[in-house]
């Protein structure tokens, strides 16, 4: 007896980290680097997460064109948040605090401290946080 595999379709679903992403090209290499091991038999569904910069342009539909040609099928769901961090550090609450001291210790070569502000920024607009 020899097993011979009939599905020739794979439904995924995906999660695509952007933190830090800052031009509309690092969002579609992003996305492309995901989708690198799909198919013509694949229906996909990618979730974009994390924290851009404030003014990242993200099109779903200009994505789903660019990168679903080659797939059966192609969902984006946009969760990424866009930050702003100089306006928010502006803040007069904890949030404003947190991102202002984040951003002097990153002045300073903290290594960690950019890393961290996306987490804070994340962790205030109720983002599920996943080092």
């Amino acid at each position: 007896i020899e097993p011979v595999g009939l599905a020739r379709t794979r439904l995924i679903e995906c999660d695509v980290r952007l933190d830090g992403a800052t031009t509309e090209r690092a969002v579609l290499a992003g996305l492309e680097s995901a989708l690198a091991d799909c198919g013509a038999g694949d229906y996909v569904r990618a979730r974009l997460l994390g924290t851009v910069a404030h003014g990242t342009r993200i099109d779903c539909e200009l994505l789903g064109e660019r990168c679903g040609a080659r797939l059966a099928a192609l969902e984006i769901i946009d969760r990424t948040i866009g930050a702003d961090y100089a306006e928010l550090a502006q803040q007069p609450n904890v949030r404003g605090h947190t991102v202002r001291d984040l951003l002097e210790r990153m002045k300073t070569g903290d290594a960690d401290a950019e890393r961290a502000l996306a987490y804070v920024v994340a962790a205030f607009e109720g983002e599920e946080i996943a080092p």
